[in-house]
C-alpha cells in the first residue's frame, strides 16, 4: 500500500502508512517484520534524499537483522548504507560499509542460505570511486589490474 501511495506521488501518507505499520508491528514484538519494516521505510526516505533518517532506520534495522541471526538481511543494509555514504560523497566509509556487506553476505550462505549479495556487494563495492584507479575498463565492465 505505502509503494502504491508512492506511486502515485501521495508522499506524506506513504510515509505516514510505513510509519502505522511500523507501529503495528512493535506492537506486536514481531521482529523480524520488524526490521523488514525498518528496511522499506528506509528505502522510502532515502529515495525521498532524507539521508540521516535512512541511515538511522538502516542501523536500526541492521541490528535487528544482527540480533535474529539474519546475515542476508543485514548485509542488505551495509550495502544499502554504502550506497548512502557513496552518494554522499563518503567513498572511503561506503568501501569499508560494502566491504563489510560482503562478508556478511559470505557468511550467510556458507551456513546455507543462498542470499545472492554478494555479486551485489561486489558490484557495488566495484563501482565505488575508490576502486576505480585499482582498475581497468574491459568492456562495459571493469576488471582489476
Amino acid at each position: 500500500m505505502e509503494n502504491t501511495r508512492r506511486d502515485r506521488g501521495d508522499y506524506a501518507a506513504a510515509q505516514s502508512h510505513f510509519h502505522e505499520t511500523l507501529a503495528r508491528w512493535r506492537a506486536l514484538g514481531d521482529k523480524d517484520a520488524i526490521a523488514r519494516c525498518l528496511h522499506n521505510l528506509a528505502n522510502f526516505v532515502r529515495g525521498r534524499g532524507q539521508y540521516a533518517c535512512a541511515r538511522a532506520v538502516l542501523e536500526e534495522a541492521g541490528l535487528i537483522f544482527e540480533e535474529l541471526g539474519d546475515k542476508s538481511g543485514a548485509a542488505w543494509c551495509l550495502n544499502q548504507l554504502g550506497d548512502i555514504a557513496r552518494e554522499e560523497g563518503a567513498l572511503a566509509a561506503a568501501r569499508e560499509l560494502y566491504q563489510n556487506a560482503f562478508w556478511h553476505s559470505a557468511k550467510s550462505t556458507t551456513a546455507g542460505a543462498s542470499s545472492g549479495h554478494s555479486p551485489i556487494s561486489l558490484r557495488s563495492l566495484a563501482t565505488s570511486e575508490t576502486l576505480r584507479p585499482l582498475m581497468r575498463p574491459v568492456g562495459r565492465r571493469f576488471r582489476f589490474s
